[in-house]
């Protein structure tokens, strides 16, 4: 196992790498504390990359959506961007029509965190968001490390920490895109997905969540057995055509790391993918606004997918999911694994 630092660029931004006995490669940069490349074995033992992103880590300065990101202080969506705590309204950013989105117009995303190797096997990275940030009460100290290990082709962990001066909620995940055949002008619909989840969180027309479950049985949301992608994709249904295909809260049955709360399988490169997490829940996203991206590929409409591991959407403005907030003596805590392997058979 190496790990080492790449180099850094005219903008200040750092890549580094983790590279396993097998050569998988996992590279990091720390403008977002985000995951940079991926490279694994397919079934021929080529190594392959099955993450989208740019050429060069100054390319992500430009807009982009999210690629590889640790996002946050609040993943996801905030309805109205804003909440009420004890009585007082905190008003965020409108990035996403009338909500807020991955946490602002600035969020984690767009920070550059000042990394440290730890071994062999990790890297971490740490940002402090000042009090007000993006809207958000309380200084907020967050660590996100990466580590990779030899387990099968490769297991990449990511574990975030936070703890805050200040009442605050937080709720992050890394929202990094994956096409396993490796070859993104591939779209994903022929991707066979396993999602352990017999409800979806509930959403308006702006993909915003009301607190109530909908069953997935028997409908096009139900992956709760191996299924293509593309198989109920192109459903006339309402979750659907609100997201324009995929972009749903999976609420998990059981969140754990035994057995997986999700696999996807890619037929063309043999790679599947597992994951496992200690978070309620799971963003299911089939990159529907991937339009003609340029990166190291073109990436167009379903070029490629999210499994972001999450609590609640819109946790803060709802009575009946889990609390967000830390401070004082609660801090945050949450950890994710993805593992890389070529079964015989799925």
């Amino acid at each position: 196992m190496k790990t080492f630092l790449v180099g850094t660029d005219e903008n200040g931004i750092e890549t580094y790498a983790i590279v396993n006995k097998w050569g998988t490669r996992l590279e990091l940069i720390n403008y977002g504390a985000r995951i940079f490349k991926l490279l694994v074995r397919n079934r021929e033992k080529k190594l392959i990359d099955v993450v989208t992103g740019f050429e060069t880590p100054g390319e992500y300065l430009q807009k982009n959506p999210y690629f590889g990101a640790t996002v946050g202080r609040v993943a996801n969506r905030i309805g109205g961007a804003s909440f009420e705590y004890y009585g007082k309204v905190y008003e965020l950013a409108k990035n996403n029509g009338e909500n807020c989105l991955h946490g602002g117009l600035v969020g984690f995303d767009k920070k550059m965190w000042k990394a440290t190797i730890n071994n062999t096997k990790s890297i971490t990275f740490k940002y402090t968001s000042p009090d007000g940030e993006e809207g958000f009460p309380g200084n907020l100290k967050v660590s996100v490390t990466y580590a990779l290990s030899d387990i099968a082709d490769g297991k990449v962990t990511i574990t975030y920490r936070a703890k805050s001066d200040k009442k605050t909620p937080v709720n992050l995940t890394n929202h990094t895109y994956f096409n396993l055949s490796g070859d993104f002008s591939n779209s994903v619909k022929d991707t066979y997905v396993k999602i352990h989840a017999s409800n979806v969180s509930v959403v308006d027309e702006q993909l915003i969540p009301n607190g109530e479950k909908y069953p997935v049985k028997g409908t096009p949301y139900d992956f709760t057995d191996y299924k293509r992608i593309g198989k109920d994709i192109a459903k006339d249904d309402i979750f659907l055509n609100i997201g324009g295909g995929y972009d749903l809260n999976y609420i998990l049955d059981k969140h754990s790391f035994v057995p997986p709360i999700a696999s996807a399988y890619n037929p063309k490169s043999g790679i599947k993918m597992d994951v496992r997490t200690t978070a309620p829940c799971m963003q299911f996203y089939t990159g529907n606004n991937l339009h003609a991206v340029q990166g190291r590929q073109k990436y167009n409409k379903y070029s490629a997918f999210c499994m972001e591991t999450q609590y609640h959407p819109n946790a803060v403005n709802l009575k009946n999911v889990p609390s967000i907030y830390i401070g004082g003596n609660k801090q945050y805590f949450s950890r994710t694994e993805y593992l890389f392997y070529v079964p015989e058979q799925i």
